[in-house]
């Protein structure tokens, strides 16, 4: 249960809380936070040191960006063998159409409409195959956005758990890294998404990796104070004692969020906790 302190602006009490600072982790009202690439961040001069200058500065150069998003990919990943069996019969069906010898008595015009509707569907199907195989290339390394997001680390972010773990099998690297650090478990974490976490966990995440501002998997389960994530990450050996940058622990910032759950989980990890919770 969160504590009802914990549900207000720390610079506004009488405003409710929007979100933690992904630096400080203190709650803050919507006025008093900026919306970065994936996490919010204080108006604090140190805070907003971190926040990526990308959010502001997004160059219009189409040539650095893939011939494939990761958004697109993971979801032409996701429909399966949908795509490549609908190309392959629309090549089948134009080819069929294409040679087809004209049917005695048939005008001119229809011959016309026949050939170009064979066309057209040769067309499709060979784009069709075309997307299919880019999304496949764009699941390793060469898929990535401007940001440095692969399609598995969208999939995390959206909470689609199945889609992550289709993308794991089909040869994605589980422990990528975006421009700042973050691997697809730390995202599902840091987004809450206990379910795509636990299943990136027991797929063999690196659940003690750490991003640019030095936090773990765990510290930013903690920090979205998902319980259930912060189980799984336990039970395959995430260190609790782990600090950031600003000095702050998993267990830190259960206690600053009032999350006695998540501060019962953590406290046979931690030597001596003096936490005044029970």
């Amino acid at each position: 249960m969160v504590s009802t302190d914990n549900q207000h602006c720390k610079n506004h009490p009488e405003r409710r809380a929007l979100s933690s600072c992904h630096v400080c982790g203190q709650r803050f009202c919507r006025g008093c936070l900026v919306e970065g690439l994936e996490y919010y961040y204080c108006r604090n001069a140190q805070c907003l040191a971190h926040l990526p200058q990308s959010v502001e500065s997004r160059s219009g150069g189409e040539s650095a960006r893939p011939s494939m998003s990761p958004e697109e990919a993971s979801a032409v990943v996701k429909a399966g063998v949908t795509t490549p069996i609908l190309g392959t019969l629309c090549i089948l069906l134009g080819l069929f159409l294409g040679l087809h010898p004209p049917v005695a008595g048939e005008s001119t015009s229809t011959a016309g409409m026949v050939r170009a509707t064979a066309a057209l569907l040769l067309l499709k199907g060979i784009g069709m195959l075309r997307k299919w195989h880019k999304a496949h290339l764009a699941i390793g390394t060469r898929g990535r956005d401007e940001h440095g997001r692969t399609p598995l680390m969208v999939a995390c972010a959206d909470g689609d758990a199945d889609t992550a773990a289709l993308l794991v099998r089909r040869g994605a690297t589980i422990d990528d890294r975006d421009n700042w650090g973050n691997t697809a478990l730390m995202i599902a974490c840091a987004t809450g998404q206990s379910n795509t976490a636990e299943i990136l966990v027991a797929m063999g995440a690196d659940v003690n990796s750490r991003n640019a501002q030095g936090a773990t998997p765990l510290i930013l389960a903690c920090r979205a104070q998902s319980v259930a994530s912060v189980k799984a990450l336990l039970r395959a050996g995430a260190r609790v004692t782990d600090e950031d940058h600003g000095g702050n622990t998993a267990f830190k910032l259960a206690i600053s969020s009032g999350n006695r759950k998540i501060v019962r989980l953590l406290r046979p990890y931690v030597a001596e906790p003096q936490t005044g919770m029970r």
